[in-house]
């Protein structure tokens, strides 16, 4: 197809004027710009074609109100004219024309800058609002319903003597000569007076509450509100010879403002396919140039249209540029669970800031907050104006994101840990204590007591947290002074939270399950010694506030040392004594060691059988006592 002179002149322009976009976007990373050179120039005339197909629609908006709220337009209770009333107003909305001609007449004179318009649909006309009235069902229009406490009787089982009318009372009786007994007797209901039902509070002793459907106005009223819009659907058509399907292509991705922006369109046409439909065409008619660009023994495919450089067609130039980085961003990020050190990081960092592009794509993203870290590869497209793939863009972007949090670091991982390690020791070593000295063996205890530990971790985490967030928050503010403003990151102390509340919840049941190993002698006790070491270590007693805080820990179960057991436990442990002593006596092969283990249960158990008698440990070790010679510490539990 030949082209006129003064298309051409265009065309050369365009593609001087695209050359030098992408020569400036290049320029300093990795290339000077007088490296790109243009290998090949094609240019060709483009006829872009909007239609615009504006609908009519109606929008009926309802809402109910408790009680009046009528509005001028009113139907009292009339619901077939009410609803006659909406439908007139949807059909009249659709179809009469005086009400789109002020809208079809400002689009019209707009000419061709109308079409920046066709984005959004648009209101055309507001019939204003129309009401009507309705009955509640629930209260029929009464506004009380039957109260629910009282089933309508105004009357409630009295609270005191639960309906019975009396109330059990006890007595003391003396006998004249000294002593007495006590005895039961039913004394008569004081609050309901012996029968058995008091006033309903709920109702007031009424049996009727009010409606709460209708808040007690036994009506509503319903407010309809029709308006017409017009809406709009686009359909694009583009006749060129260079570029065709990838400047169509582009242009359905555009907002038809953006088109408006890069085109100067007029409008050509307008007619009413329907009676609820008017069409406006708009087109233009534009130089399209294809270049053929060389850069380091590379070519791209480069395109662009309309007077004010819209480029459609984008090839890869920062990917070849790049790819150095990209290699080794792909080593990097290669394992399900890539990590960056800090010197690597480092080093990316001082490479990205040397590359003009680069270096503003690591900005943008240091600014990302919430959902927006989630695709920080979108900063690296825009940066590159498009001139790049998106598995390059997204790699490059998600090192942004790791390199950003070791050279400015949002928060403190390890604030966190320096804060929260004492706490979660406590944690720790108050499970396997406590577990050591009062483990259940039934499952369904074992689990309550997994879910009760479970929590206290949490709750402790949670309220160590706030300080560990506040010295992270001092910490990495001053990392980050360490950077450029324009690179530091938005603080974000709170995140390794759920982390840490985690570990709290391990360190517990990983304690209590050490505890309970030794609560059944698999495992050696430990006696609180940690505890009472760090107490000997930091003279820890000689401080009044300790002790008291030492107190309530030991009232609770936690912390408790050998010589602070329960007596119960006292008992249990010497009862524990006597039968090994005893079984070795005997010449049953076991240790003496006052810890209950599956070795000492077993040969009690072989001891029992032998004797013919309950496997009970009570009464082996009331057996044990009975032997000649034996070693009895405590009162045997049987006789």
């Amino acid at each position: 197809m030949e082209i006129s002179p003064a298309l051409e002149l265009v065309g050369a322009a365009l593609g001087h004027q695209l050359h030098d976009q992408i020569g400036a976007l290049i320029d300093g990373n990795h290339v000077d710009r007088s490296e790109l050179t243009v290998a090949q120039r094609h240019c060709c005339e483009a006829h872009i074609v909007y239609d615009v197909d504006w609908t009519f629609e109606s929008r009926v908006e309802t809402f109910r109100r408790h009680g009046n709220a009528a509005v001028s337009q009113h139907f009292g209770y009339d619901q077939a004219a009410y609803q006659s009333e909406t439908a007139h107003r949807c059909e009249v909305g659709r179809t009469h024309q005086p009400l789109r001609e002020p809208f079809m007449a400002e689009i019209a004179a707009g000419g061709g800058a109308g079409l920046a318009r066709a984005d959004q649909a648009a209101k055309v006309w507001d019939f204003g609002q129309h009401s009507v009235h309705e009955r509640c069902s629930s209260c029929s229009g009464n506004g009380e319903v039957s109260c629910s406490g009282c089933y309508g009787s105004g009357r409630t089982s009295c609270y005191h003597c639960h309906g019975a009318g009396s109330t059990t009372q006890t007595r003391w009786i003396s006998r004249p000569n000294g002593g007495g007994h006590s005895e039961t007797y039913q004394q008569p209901c004081y609050t309901c007076g012996s029968s058995g039902r008091v006033s309903c509070s709920g109702c007031g002793g009424s049996g009727r509450i009010t409606c709460s459907a209708c808040s007690g106005h036994g009506f509503f009223t319903d407010v309809a509100n029709v308006t017409v819009r017009a809406v709009p659907r686009m359909h694009i058509t583009v006749r060129s010879r260079l570029s065709n399907e990838a400047l169509l292509a582009h242009l359905v991705r555009t907002s038809a403002a953006g088109a408006a922006h890069y085109f100067e369109f007029a409008l050509c046409d307008r007619r009413q396919p329907d009676a609820q439909t008017w069409r406006v065409v708009y087109e233009t008619h534009t130089a399209v140039v294809e270049l053929d660009l060389a850069l380091r023994s590379k070519t791209y495919l480069a395109a662009a249209a309309g007077p004010r450089v819209l480029a459609f067609v984008r090839p890869a130039i920062f990917d070849d540029l790049f790819v150095e980085e990209i290699a080794d961003l792909q080593k990097v990020f290669a394992g399900k669970k890539p990590s960056l050190q800090s010197r690597r990081a480092r080093q990316f960092f001082e490479t990205y800031a040397g590359q003009p592009v680069l270096d503003e794509a690591m900005k943008s993203v240091a600014k990302l907050r919430g959902n927006d870290r989630q695709s920080p590869g979108r900063e690296v497209v825009r940066a590159c104006d498009g001139y790049i793939t998106a598995q390059a863009s997204a790699l490059l972007g998600r090192c942004m994101l790791a390199l950003l949090d070791k050279v400015s670091p949002p928060h403190s991982v390890w604030s966190w840990f320096a804060v929260m390690l004492a706490p979660m020791a406590l944690v720790a070593l108050a499970a396997q204590n406590w577990m050591e000295n009062h483990g259940p063996r039934l499952g369904w205890e074992l689990a309550l007591v997994a879910l009760g530990w479970s929590v206290g971790g949490m709750l402790v985490a949670t309220a160590a947290s706030p300080v560990a967030a506040l010295v992270s928050t001092v910490v990495s503010a001053v990392r980050r002074r360490a950077v450029p403003p324009a690179y530091r990151q938005h603080g974000r102390n709170w995140q390794p939270f759920g982390a840490f509340a985690w570990g709290f919840v391990g360190v517990a049941l990983a304690g209590g399950t050490l505890g309970w190993l030794a609560h059944e002698g698999h495992v050696p006790r430990l006696d609180n010694l940690p505890v009472r070491a760090l107490e000997e270590t930091l003279a820890l007693p000689s401080y009044p506030a300790y002790m008291q805080a030492a107190e309530v820990w030991r009232r609770a179960g936690l912390f408790v040392t050998p010589n602070s057991v329960d007596p119960a436990r006292m008992k249990e442990q010497l009862m524990v004594l006597d039968i090994q002593t005893n079984l070795r006596r005997l010449g049953y092969g076991i240790a003496v060691s006052g810890q209950l283990d599956n070795a000492t249960r077993q040969q009690a158990a072989v001891y029992a059988q032998k004797r013919r008698i309950n496997r009970d440990l009570r009464v082996v070790h009331s057996a044990l006592c009975k032997e000649r010679g034996s070693v009895c510490r405590i009162e045997p539990a049987l006789r």
